[in-house]
């Protein structure tokens, strides 16, 4: 599969600005660059928004404005002259969290004093996915309509497979084991990504295909890589 690597791309304009700006690179890249060649797939590895100063209101906000943007990645990358988009491009996208997705706010228990807030203090133990990552979750929805109730059943872990591109695609929650006690906001539910990979045969050739098949490639994406160790004095990937 063709790939194409769009980094960095923080929401500091106008969001129709945006659009424009981003549709236009894009396709000057496809042009020059990609000549002649289909993408078949985009990946967008979290931190889909900058929830470090947030409120409710502005990650839900925010998110739209994701929306927004992707929609019109998807446009760029997929639509033919006529303007059709294909019924299956949400099929085509994978999208993972990142630190930056979890709902910290979520994840407090409030002091009230005369029916204003006092206080607020970190949780005692683990809560849920939806808790964690809502506002994420309310966007994949909006966005893509994937089967939800499996992606939280499996802490937002992904496997897709593409048979006529022979591939395998582990879509990881690098998040899942964050609480409001654990500032770096990484770690994996290791308990539920092992149990994913072993219902869906992550490292089997799949049973649909013939014996002298290949073995499908497989790709992880994730927001960290596995070796990455957050350091408060050199940030170092």
């Amino acid at each position: 599969p063709a790939a194409l690597h769009l980094s960095d791309l923080h929401i500091m304009e106008d969001v129709t600005t945006l659009k424009a700006n981003v549709s236009e690179t894009l396709r000057y890249t496809l042009d020059t660059q990609c000549a002649g060649t289909k993408i078949d797939l985009l990946f967008v590895s979290g931190d889909i928004v900058d929830s470090r100063k947030a409120s409710a209101p502005s990650m839900e906000q925010n998110y739209r404005y994701a929306e927004e943007l992707l929609t019109e990645v998807a446009i760029t990358l997929w639509c033919d002259s006529s303007g059709y988009l294909p019924h299956d491009w949400r099929r085509r996208v994978i999208i993972t969290t990142g630190n930056h997705d979890y709902a910290s706010m979520n994840q407090y228990q409030a002091t009230l004093k005369h029916r204003e807030l006092a206080a607020a203090m970190p949780i005692d133990g683990e809560s849920g996915t939806m808790s964690k990552f809502a506002y994420f979750v309310d966007f994949l929805i909006r966005f893509l309509d994937p089967p939800i109730d499996e992606l939280l059943r499996n802490d937002l872990n992904e496997i897709r497979y593409y048979r006529k591109l022979n591939l395998k695609v582990l879509a990881l929650n690098c998040s899942g084991a964050a609480t409001p006690r654990r500032t770096n906001k990484m770690g994996v539910n290791s308990k539920k990504l092992q149990q994913l990979l072993n219902r869906d045969l992550w490292d089997k050739q799949p049973p649909d295909t013939t014996p002298s098949a290949c073995d499908p490639f497989r790709v992880c994406v994730a927001h960290y890589s596995p070796q990455y160790e957050l350091s408060y004095f050199l940030d170092s990937y």
